[in-house]
């Protein structure tokens, strides 16, 4: 039996983004509130509905609908939550800074 190959470095966390602006910034809130609100529960509900549709191993609709919430997910929390909970601290240190 062959042992499979893996691709390397799959699941590395992206590096921040150190000339991230304040306008991005509020960008990347905006874009993961509406994934988090919005676009994801209508994907779960979709995968929800197609499951009750039975026989997962023959049913297309279903497997698709799952890789795209997977997907979706690994936007939310890889890229978008990843950059703004970075960002946010970067720029509260940034806001004390020119505080004092």
């Amino acid at each position: 039996m062959q042992v499979p190959i893996r691709k390397k470095e799959t699941y590395i966390k992206p590096k921040p983004d150190p000339y991230l602006t304040e306008a991005k910034f509020q960008e990347l809130q905006n874009k993961l509130e509406k994934f988090k609100t919005y676009t994801r529960p209508r994907a779960a509900e979709e995968v929800k509905r197609l499951a009750e549709m039975g026989d997962f191993s023959e049913n297309v609709g279903y497997q698709v609908a799952k890789g795209r919430l997977r997907g979706l997910n690994q936007k939310i929390f890889t890229d978008c939550e990843f950059h703004v909970n970075h960002c946010s601290a970067k720029f509260s240190i940034i806001s004390e800074l020119f505080r004092t």
